[in-house]
């Protein structure tokens, strides 16, 4: 990620771009880059080829020297979760003190992913810092509806002191879901005598009824939207 996004990248768009579209191009798409590698033309230079194995391994050494100077020297003990981090921090923290900003804050914490695989979590070049990525996710079982999972980082409730503020974020940055029950599952409420309204009462309820408990004890709402 380091080596393609931030050095192969835009070394690539600086040695074939013409001067004044290389801002615009910026650091180039990757595939587009890759490609265009994979068939160099006279833009590298009259030996396109040799002029291509000279710039990846150029890149190559400034991408390595950067993550040493952040990581170490020791290659095997570099980890894209050292530089890749998540750190969710709600619009309204800016009116917080800093004690409750604190609390209404998520992370720093390592998690995988970039602009380009499967869990994408964009990153910002200055840190490798993830500012765009899925904070709800949901898999649905239309075939057994009560098989899907569901994740609602950092957790359900919006109230900072509520220990379900954050519950769910340690399993999101693992890549982890927790089970979503449907109403099927909780239209028994109204013979347990629950005053819910259909809504789910809870797990000692449920339990005493004889029926299945919620998600956590707790109703699903997306209680809330927030920037990373």
């Amino acid at each position: 990620e380091v080596w393609l996004n931030k050095h192969l990248g835009p070394q690539t768009v600086a040695r074939v771009t013409p001067e004044a579209a290389v801002a615009l191009v910026g650091i180039g798409s990757p595939y587009a880059v890759i490609a265009y590698l994979q068939a160099p033309d006279h833009a590298l230079g009259d030996n396109p080829k040799a002029a291509r194995e000279e710039l990846l391994l150029a890149s190559l050494r400034s991408a390595l020297d950067e993550i040493a100077e952040r990581l170490g020297p020791d290659m095997a003990a570099w980890r894209w979760g050292d530089l890749h981090h998540a750190h969710f921090v709600p619009a309204a923290a800016v009116l917080a003190d800093e004690a409750l900003r604190t609390r209404m804050s998520h992370g720093p914490t390592p998690i995988p992913g970039s602009a380009y695989t499967v869990r994408a979590a964009t990153f910002r070049m200055e840190d490798f810092a993830a500012y765009n990525g899925s904070s709800f996710r949901m898999v649905l079982d239309v075939g057994g509806w009560d098989n899907s999972r569901v994740m609602n980082a950092p957790g359900q409730s919006g109230d900072p002191s509520s220990p379900h503020y954050n519950d769910l974020f340690p399993l999101w940055a693992e890549g982890k879901y927790v089970p979503l029950l449907f109403p099927s599952v909780c239209r028994s409420c109204a013979k347990c005598g629950s005053p819910t309204g259909g809504a789910r009462p809870g797990a000692s309820a449920c339990s005493a009824a004889g029926f299945r408990p919620a998600v956590a004890a707790r109703p699903f709402f997306i209680s809330r939207i927030l920037t990373i």
